[in-house]
């Protein structure tokens, strides 16, 4: 809190009041019974070419990750998606790698690893809708959140799917998968001539906005920043997620 909130910048005996909110979100992309329909969107990405694409140039990584856990005969073990952060998870911990995995390996399987939630997002035909449907419940919660003055500070808890799903929608595309510990930090400012505008931090820098969205996250006017967002954001979820038979 004093990296965000440094001591200097406070009254001795302000107390620092916050909300901390687990979010729902990863129910939507974890849970296929949320939304049928980013289900159906999701099973749909998974079996296109564009996926298989993706995941062709790393076979044989696949093949050494798989071989290096034993699972070659472990239906729904035996992919790097599936391996994946396990291995990573080990590997930043410092407690080692399995087989013959090396450093380096880990740091090419993240693309094969987790394409199929990052790209889902960015190179599936239906990406915006995708978009509305899993990230569209947590952006109405942030919008609403820049009208609630209760407290100074709001958290999110959030997986690293779900952070990378967020910055699909306000980033630039091209931004990797979040790393271990990684945070976005939102910040609303009145500014002298401009009103409320918003800063966004992302690792240390500001995030480098999504090109669709006609501003800067060195200050982006709330206004502009809350049209954008409400794109993604359904009137009814009960009707957007329902699948037609």
């Amino acid at each position: 809190m004093a990296g965000m909130y440094p001591i200097q910048y406070r009254q001795p005996s302000q107390t620092l009041t916050m909300h901390v909110k687990p979010s729902v979100i990863e129910t939507m992309i974890s849970n296929p019974t949320a939304c049928p329909k980013l289900a159906v969107l999701q099973a749909a990405f998974l079996n296109s070419s564009a996926y298989a694409a993706t995941l062709a140039p790393y076979a044989g990584l696949q093949s050494t990750i798989v071989n290096a856990y034993g699972t070659k005969n472990l239906t729904g073990c035996n992919t790097t998606q599936t391996l994946y952060d396990t291995a990573s998870a080990t590997y930043c911990h410092g407690l080692g790698l399995k087989g013959n995995l090396t450093a380096e390996n880990i740091q090419t399987l993240v693309i094969p690893g987790t394409s199929s939630l990052h790209n889902i997002y960015r190179t599936n035909p239906n990406a915006e809708e995708a978009k509305l449907l899993a990230v569209g419940p947590w952006l109405a919660q942030i919008l609403a959140s820049f009208a609630d003055r209760s407290t100074k500070l709001q958290i999110y808890s959030a997986h690293d799917a779900s952070l990378d799903m967020f910055l699909s929608v306000v980033a630039d595309p091209d931004l990797p998968w979040p790393p271990f510990s990684s945070s976005v930090e939102i910040e609303l400012w009145q500014h002298q001539t401009e009103g409320l505008v918003v800063r966004m931090y992302y690792e240390g820098m500001i995030v480098p906005a999504h090109p669709a969205l006609a501003c800067s996250f060195e200050a982006c006017p709330l206004n502009t920043l809350e049209a954008f967002l409400g794109r993604y954001i359904a009137s009814d979820y009960a009707a957007a997620c329902a699948t037609t038979t």
